[in-house]
């Protein structure tokens, strides 16, 4: 008999057990970020490969949308500080199978982006933002 796969917060339940360095939201801030990068492709199935390059500008667009001023904040208070965290949660996601493998390695999410010249150098005086 098969096994039935895991919802998506069992598997998350199962990854905090593993490691308790990353919060649960982000995960489903993460997942929310998948499922608009695939709306965005019109695909509904996770076997689209998407590039940690797509996936990290994504996840920097996002989360100044959705959180604005204090998305270095909530980053910092999931436990995420540099886009290597972003790329440890993703293959948690695939050893979970909740998503499919991608192309991508552990290798291209480190130094995507500097979380504080993206989450946090935008909202400065403009003074400010040009002396840093």
């Amino acid at each position: 008999m098969q096994e039935r796969r895991k919802t998506f917060s069992e598997a998350i339940n199962k990854i905090y057990e593993k490691d308790k360095s990353i919060a649960k939201p982000a995960y489903f801030f993460l997942k929310k970020i998948f499922n608009h990068i695939l709306e965005e492709k019109e695909s509904l199935t996770s076997q689209v490969d998407i590039s940690a390059k797509e996936l990290l500008e994504n996840f920097r667009h996002l989360s100044l949308k959705e959180f604005g001023i204090m998305t270095y904040f909530v980053m910092q208070r999931w436990g995420i500080h540099s886009t290597e965290e972003i790329g440890k949660m993703i293959f948690f996601l695939i050893a979970e199978n909740q998503i499919s493998q991608s192309s991508s390695k552990k290798e291209d999410f480190k130094k995507g982006f500097c979380f504080q010249k993206e989450f946090i150098k935008p909202f400065l005086p403009k003074n400010e933002n040009k002396q840093k």
